[in-house]
């Protein structure tokens, strides 16, 4: 699914909980505590194959 995207390019994909954390354990094998509104997960696949999960959380913000 990453290879997908163009170099350079974004994808975006728009979920609720706990879609978004069971997509990224798939797809990355990275394993997210629950979400909350507005938080999410942004994946970077680095050209040497090495892929990158960043998790964005509000300010103040803790897992469930």
């Amino acid at each position: 699914m990453l290879e997908q995207v163009p170099d350079g390019g974004r994808g975006l994909a728009i979920s609720h909980t706990p879609f978004v954390e069971r997509a990224g354990l798939g797809l990355t094998g990275h394993e997210t505590e629950p979400m909350r509104e507005c938080e999410g997960l942004l994946v970077t696949l680095h050209d040497d194959g090495h892929i990158e999960v960043e998790e964005l959380r509000l300010p103040g913000s803790t897992p469930r």
